[in-house]
């Protein structure tokens, strides 16, 4: 009866539909932790490293709500503002834009190939893989 209760309420507590959107890497990655700063640095084309090594980022352009969440909490801007930024440092500053991956197995496919790659999927997505790893929750619903 406990256990009814108990799992009730936690489905009383999430709303239905709810995802979280997070920051993922290859299991074998040397990301251990990242601050959301660092995050941002990342997503914009600035150089962040983790064991000496410089990350790559990888985001998906294929699901309008992981971008919608991507640009509200993980780079704080518009679409539009964030590929102007992005055009006029790679342009100015010769930074690497990130890489663009249009599906979610896409990205995946990137991340496992590139034990220094970090993207952006919902926890769902990642839930019960034993080849990436969740380094950081970025958006709630």
């Amino acid at each position: 009866m406990r256990a009814l209760v108990a799992l009730l309420l936690l489905l009383a507590a999430a709303p239905a539909g709810a995802r979280d959107l997070v920051l993922v890497v290859r299991a074998d990655s040397p990301l251990a932790d990242i601050d959301s700063i660092s995050v941002r640095k990342l997503f914009m084309g600035f150089t962040v490293t983790a064991g000496g090594q410089a990350l790559h980022a990888v985001r998906m352009t294929g699901d309008h709500d992981l971008e919608r969440a991507f640009h509200q909490s993980v780079v704080g801007m518009s679409e539009a503002q964030y590929e102007r930024r992005l055009l006029r440092m790679a342009v100015r500053q010769g930074r690497a834009v990130p890489v663009v991956a249009a599906s979610s197995t896409e990205l995946v496919a990137l991340l496992r190939d590139n034990r220094l790659a970090v993207g952006c999927l919902w926890a769902d997505q990642v839930h019960g893989r034993d080849d990436l790893r969740v380094v950081r929750l970025l958006w709630r619903e």
